[in-house]
């Protein structure tokens, strides 16, 4: 007995499972879930993002001490002997001060992060759009598929009904020639609705990621400025892209400036270790080094006018 209800129940499972008509209905938040979550240009632009923050730690370690180390293995030999040494270092670099270029590009390369995020929450509402009109756009082909193809079952109807009144005598050839014709064009209507429909579903999957199910109609519109100019402020204040390009412009001036600090010189420390073959005493030396251009070719002129 438990047997057959357990088999009565797998059937059933696998009934409703294997019928599209009877899988749960998807909402307009279903579509823009899947869509956020698959869209592989999402994926692109999150990794231009963090590609941006990286360059913003490659900018502040520039303001951090540089350890590195070295070992070299020499041979060297004449008419009367030869030798061999090994000699390893370990040395140190500090930029001390640059007049403030580094913390300058640091702080450019932290308004072109900025300018990426705004730019990918530009991305983000593009593709949701795109999202709500490829739902959208579905359950408007559904439903002119459905009216076109009631239409024809009564055009067809009504063509019965002339055909049975011309064998009657009650109407002329003519009458049936026109039901006729009305159910082709009906016909050829329908064909029409069934390829939008057929467009519909490919746009919804390649905008989704997945093929339409029972597609729901929003129950209601979201909320809405009270008036143009409520929208037009609401833009201003909060658009992606304005606000992406107000970064590129602060990153832009910051990077006149940095291109201006280039005629300025650095002062840099270094300390180091080195040791010969290992078993003589080890040399210690510290640095203090001032360096900065006297003749570039005009190339720090010409990147500053550039910038």
């Amino acid at each position: 007995m438990f047997g057959r209800k357990f088999t009565e129940f797998s059937c059933a499972a696998i009934l409703i499972l294997a019928t599209p008509n009877l899988t749960a209905a998807e909402s307009l938040r279903d579509s823009l879930r899947n869509a956020y979550q698959n869209s592989g240009l999402l994926v692109q632009n999150r990794a231009l993002l963090r590609a941006a923050d990286e360059k913003v730690a490659g900018a502040v370690a520039a303001l951090r001490p540089v350890i590195s180390w070295s070992s070299k293995f020499s041979h060297s030999y004449n008419d009367v002997a030869n030798s061999d040494s090994v000699t390893t270092s370990l040395n140190a670099k500090w930029l001390l001060y640059d007049f403030g270029s580094s913390d300058l590009q640091t702080d450019a390369l932290e308004k072109t992060v900025l300018a990426t995020r705004e730019s990918l929450v530009s991305i983000e509402q593009n593709v949701l759009l795109r999202a709500v009109t490829a739902h959208m756009n579905y359950r408007r082909s559904v439903e002119f598929v459905s009216l076109r193809s009631a239409n024809v079952e009564l055009i067809e109807q009504e063509l019965r009904a002339a055909q049975d009144r011309f064998e009657v005598g009650e109407v002329t050839r003519t009458d049936v020639a026109l039901a006729e014709a009305r159910l082709a064009s009906a016909r050829a209507a329908l064909a029409g609705a069934q390829g939008d429909l057929a467009k519909a579903a490919a746009e919804y999957h390649a905008v989704v990621g997945r093929k339409p199910g029972d597609l729901v109609t929003p129950s209601s519109l979201p909320k809405l400025p009270k008036d143009a100019s409520a929208a037009i402020a609401t833009a201003r204040a909060h658009h992606p892209n304005l606000k992406r390009v107000q970064y590129e412009v602060a990153a832009a001036e910051l990077a006149l400036k940095v291109a201006q600090q280039a005629y300025r010189p650095k002062f840099e420390a270094g300390a180091g270790l080195s040791n010969v073959d290992l078993d003589s005493s080890l040399t210690r030396n510290l640095s203090l080094t001032v360096s900065g251009p006297i003749y570039s070719g005009g190339a720090i002129a010409s990147a500053s006018r550039a910038a």
